[in-house]
């Protein structure tokens, strides 16, 4: 799995299309001893990124199961793909070692920024938060935290906080935050794994994907003038 901090070419057309205000940064969930997150037992954290926005690598349009594996909120939190709802939940169940189960198969998957998001019944807009405006927690939004795995045990998940994780894999756990309870960045308000074949989920970094695009531009633009010579 390509680890954040290195760039990898495989996302490099993915360049232009990410958002400009992107900005994400590697944590842990929970992030402080304050915290309690409680879903993600019987581990004790997991190391993700903040702010970032998922992407797909993809040859050909592909099929992703999403599975609801919990929630912990007394606000009623949804979470869409592709402008349909496919899972809606209020209260507390469902852990990573004992998720729900609940899933749900969408077809035709393209490359390029997933379109998924999360809503809530409280804060109106301010606590939902769509694919490509995912945001820092410290902005006090709504926003989700994301761990890449290249399997859907929940003991493959990153559980050393050392400032290192995987920027891809075929599996992507989401975990919301709706700012319910306030920032409280314990991030158990909606939990939903995305699981792929024949593909790569991608959290590219915005300054390295930057310079990879403008670099293979400028490649593409010195190619064509030396043919037109």
């Amino acid at each position: 799995m390509r680890k954040l901090l290195l760039a990898g070419v495989a996302t490099a057309g993915l360049a232009l299309a990410m958002p400009a205000a992107q900005a994400m940064t590697i944590g842990t969930i929970p992030m402080g001893a304050t915290q309690n997150n409680q879903v993600i037992a019987p581990l004790t954290l997991i190391e993700g990124v903040y702010g970032a926005n998922l992407y797909l690598v993809a040859g050909a349009p592909v099929q992703i199961t999403a599975t609801l594996i919990g929630v912990e909120a007394g606000n009623t939190n949804s979470f869409t793909f592709n402008g349909s709802t496919l899972f809606t939940r209020t209260g507390q169940t469902g852990t990573l070692g004992a998720p729900i189960g609940t899933t749900a198969v969408i077809n035709n998957v393209i490359a390029g920024l997933l379109n998924f998001g999360f809503t809530t019944s409280v804060n109106g807009a301010n606590g939902n938060v769509a694919n490509g405006a995912n945001i820092d927690p410290n902005l006090g939004k709504g926003n989700f935290f994301v761990s890449l795995t290249n399997s859907s045990n929940y003991t493959s998940l990153d559980q050393i906080k050392n400032g290192i994780t995987s920027g891809s894999g075929t599996n992507a756990w989401l975990f919301y935050d709706d700012l319910g309870a306030g920032p409280d960045d314990n991030h158990d308000d909606l939990v939903v794994r995305l699981t792929i074949t024949g593909g790569t989920f991608t959290v590219p970094e915005p300054a390295s994907m930057a310079i990879l695009g403008m670099g293979l531009l400028g490649l593409g633009f010195a190619t064509r003038r030396r043919r037109q010579v």
